[in-house]
């Protein structure tokens, strides 16, 4: 990510996101389950979307999924973003059934990405207090 695409990226370090964004920065993909309804949760919140009980635990991710949906995104309608093009945004389905919104990396021709394709995180320390999953093609392909 260059210098100017740092300038973006903005936080919020509230008492529910921060155990999460302290995680990454240790390379470690965080999510919570309701120990209620076993519900699987990501995007970190109070209360969960399931059962709204407030009876929630933090796991870390083994780190592997696969692709659930993605685009390729040729022409940005930021020009802070011009020098990315193209780049791969996915909705990835990690093994722990969550769904993840992220870069994908490490393809040769975007075109080529199939469903159900194997991806692992990998994290992008993009400042001292900024780490960023994306998810990187597994050469060994589908899941």
């Amino acid at each position: 990510m260059n210098s100017d695409n740092q300038l973006l990226l903005q936080q919020v370090k509230g008492n529910v996101s921060k155990k999460y964004w302290d995680n990454l920065k240790e390379e470690k993909f965080m999510f919570q389950k309701c120990k209620d309804c076993g519900f699987s949760i990501f995007y970190p919140r109070v209360v969960c979307p399931k059962c709204m009980s407030e009876n929630l635990s933090w796991h870390q991710a083994k780190g592997n999924g696969q692709i659930y949906s993605y685009t390729v995104v040729y022409r940005t309608g930021d020009p802070i973003f011009k020098s990315e093009t193209p780049y791969v945004v996915g909705l990835i389905e990690l093994a722990e059934g969550i769904r993840v919104m992220g870069i994908i990396i490490g393809w040769d021709d975007p075109e080529a990405l199939q469903i159900e394709q194997g991806v692992s995180i990998v994290y992008d320390k993009v400042t001292d207090d900024v780490t960023l999953p994306r998810f990187k093609i597994n050469r060994e392909g589908v899941v």
